[in-house]
């Protein structure tokens, strides 16, 4: 099963955490606070992938500048229609497509006498496709609609169809500090290094043609790390600042008189 990841450093994370707030500075937390931290980091970066699909799904360019090619107007007429879509255009779905009934009667009619024609000259698929081209063409002159003419040109959501894929790229849940993944979502923390990516099976086919997560260099360029890494730091001030009480720390309070921990927690409570 192929997976796509998308990686951060453990430098980058130790130089986000030596530049925490002044007043928790001086204090290396990494073993206790580096996975609180990268559970934060972790939903801040699959919230920037999310914003990302959402912007190229809809054909827009996301904040690299980058779109998704564009669906075929076959794969388009494929998507599950709607009732209001079938109420919109006057059609409904039947034996053949949107054929009506007397449509489809004909096809199959002109199909019938095209196929046994045919056979004595070609082969049967060979028969087949040809009498099913020359039914096509009789309806069509005649009025008849096709899903492809109609369904073609509507406006879908690109690697949207099921939406497996894009959920196991959205945001997760954070809740007490900890990072809960949506289903089939990587999100590894090993050694003080961040894996992020999905367990979709076929996502590595799909980014083949339309990457789903940025690369590297995008990242850098754009900003996204550092972003996410001061959005984590700000999530985490009041984590720290208890952390460092229940150490048994003292730090300068806002009125910059200098407060023990007792006092701090006593002052908190007013």
């Amino acid at each position: 099963m192929k997976t796509i990841r998308l990686r951060t450093s453990k430098r980058a994370l130790y130089e986000a955490l030596r530049r925490l707030p002044k007043e928790l500075a001086g204090k290396r937390t990494e073993s206790d606070m580096n996975k609180v931290f990268l559970n934060h980091l972790a939903h801040n970066l699959f919230a920037k992938v999310q914003e990302s699909f959402d912007e190229k799904s809809e054909g827009k360019a996301d904040e690299f500048g980058k779109r998704w090619k564009p669906l075929p107007p076959s794969t388009i007429a494929a998507r599950p229609i709607s009732n209001e879509e079938y109420r919109q255009t006057a059609t409904r779905q039947g034996e053949r497509g949107i054929l009506t009934v007397f449509e489809n009667r004909i096809w199959k009619g002109v199909f019938m006498s095209t196929y046994k024609r045919l056979l004595a000259e070609l082969d049967d698929s060979r028969a087949k496709a040809v009498a099913g081209q020359t039914a096509w063409a009789v309806v069509k002159a005649l009025g008849g609609k096709t899903k492809l003419a109609v369904f073609g040109s509507r406006k879908v959501k690109i690697l949207r169809r099921s939406d497996r894929l894009y959920h196991s790229l959205t945001a997760g849940t954070l809740s007490g500090n900890r990072y809960y993944p949506p289903k089939e979502q990587v999100f590894e923390i090993e050694q003080g290094e961040l894996t992020l990516g999905t367990k979709v099976p076929y996502a590595g086919n799909v980014s083949r043609l339309r990457p789903v997560l940025p690369t590297a260099a995008d990242v850098s360029r754009a900003g996204w790390l550092k972003d996410a890494i001061r959005e984590s730091m700000r999530g985490l001030t009041g984590t720290l600042a208890q952390f460092l009480i229940d150490q048994g720390s003292t730090f300068r309070y806002r009125t910059g008189r200098r407060l023990s921990t007792k006092s701090y927690k006593q002052r908190r409570m007013r």
